[in-house]
């Protein structure tokens, strides 16, 4: 589906982590990479998965962002991201 919405002039996927905990990114990977030139690619991070008994949280932590970020540039299998909101 995702292939098809980016066949069809789609120009922006937006994604997070806590969207299935990165699996979204690593199905979006598999859909559309390699990406079109024209295509941007937003995610958001920040949210801790749940460790119970907590529930999900949100991180700011410099390290913990950063960490996020390019655990997602591995998923997505891509070297850049074109916007990241924390």
């Amino acid at each position: 589906m995702a292939r098809r919405a980016v066949d069809l002039g789609v120009t922006l996927i937006d994604t997070a982590h806590l969207y299935g905990w990165g699996a979204n990114e690593e199905l979006l990977a598999e859909a559309l990479h390699p990406y079109p030139d024209d295509l941007l690619i937003a995610t958001k991070v920040g949210v801790a998965p749940p460790n119970p008994p907590h529930d999900a949280a949100i991180c700011g932590r410099p390290d913990f962002l950063r960490d996020q970020v390019e655990q997602g540039l591995r998923r997505l299998r891509g070297e850049r991201l074109d916007r990241v909101q924390p």
